[in-house]
């Protein structure tokens, strides 16, 4: 194949565009919703997505954004809501494993989860919040599992409970009650 190519859904509207930039080796790909609107658009190369790959909600509202490098998950990925815009979620890649900072947000945006991947393992200081921005459980892990002090509080911010994380499972729990407030 040379060239550019379309293709139409069966309402005969345009279903996707595909320019042969250089035969079956680099492809330049855009799909387009039932109603007109871009779907996604990218570029295979020898058949496998190579950069990046933008989707998009049937009102043309970006919802995901996507990494690759020869087919394989690399880079940063990133969710966000089609109704407002804001960042939902956060993904760091490499070679097709989870690396690097993994964050999820509320839908006002503010930060509802944030852990740490090493080669596809959680890896490192793991926070959760409240939708008020108040820390809910702290810890760490270490390839996978959890390790040491685990801390978590309740929505006002009152330390709750701790959990102390020993290499084969939870060797201790400390709850915290309050007299008098």
């Amino acid at each position: 194949p040379y060239g550019t190519f379309q293709y139409y859904h069966a309402n005969g509207k345009l279903k996707s565009t595909t320019e042969f930039v250089q035969g079956v080796h680099k492809v330049k790909t855009v799909i387009y919703h039932e109603n007109g609107h871009k779907a996604s658009e990218g570029v295979f190369i020898d058949q496998k997505k190579d950069g990046v790959w933008r989707y998009y909600a049937n009102n043309d509202q970006l919802i995901t954004v996507e990494e690759y490098v020869q087919g394989k998950r690399s880079g940063t990925w990133q969710v966000f809501s089609k109704e407002t815009g804001n960042l939902l979620e956060e993904t760091h890649y490499l070679n097709d494993r989870l690396n690097g900072v993994y964050k999820t947000f509320y839908t006002d945006g503010t930060v509802s989860l944030e852990e740490n991947y090493l080669e596809g393992k959680r890896n490192g200081r793991s926070t959760a919040y409240f939708p008020k921005g108040k820390i809910s459980v702290t810890g760490d892990y270490l390839k996978g599992k959890r390790i040491g002090s685990w801390e978590f509080y309740d929505a006002s911010g009152k330390h709750r409970s701790t959990m102390e994380y020993a290499e084969n499972g939870t060797s201790k729990t400390y709850v915290y009650l309050y007299n008098n407030g």
